[in-house]
């Protein structure tokens, strides 16, 4: 999001379909993975800025109780990026669920 004449506007936005085995993996990898996803896709324009990711996934606060091998590899992936994660009430979060 950027802020344009006092209100956020998303600059893009990005999806995709998950695989039959991405679909297996539990709330909490599905929702890290989305995180994950999106620091990739945009990770040039992010650069060592500071940035806030929001979510209505309480438990991806705590990066550091990955528990998974697979959570706990994109976990250090993330931990490259200079951000704060903040949670959203999920009412608050139409858009990222309606992606």
């Amino acid at each position: 999001m950027q802020e344009q004449d006092g209100q956020e506007v998303p600059l893009e936005y990005a999806s995709r379909k998950l695989s039959d085995t991405e679909r297996r993996w539990d709330t909490r990898e599905r929702e890290l993975y989305a995180i994950k996803y999106a620091l990739e896709k945009w990770r040039d324009y992010l650069g060592l800025e500071k940035f806030v990711v929001r979510t209505d996934h309480n438990n991806l606060r705590y990066l550091a109780t990955a528990h998974t091998g697979k959570a706990q590899r994109w976990a250090l992936y993330l931990v490259r990026f200079n951000f704060d994660i903040e949670f959203l009430q999920g009412s608050q979060n139409n858009v990222a669920d309606w992606l």
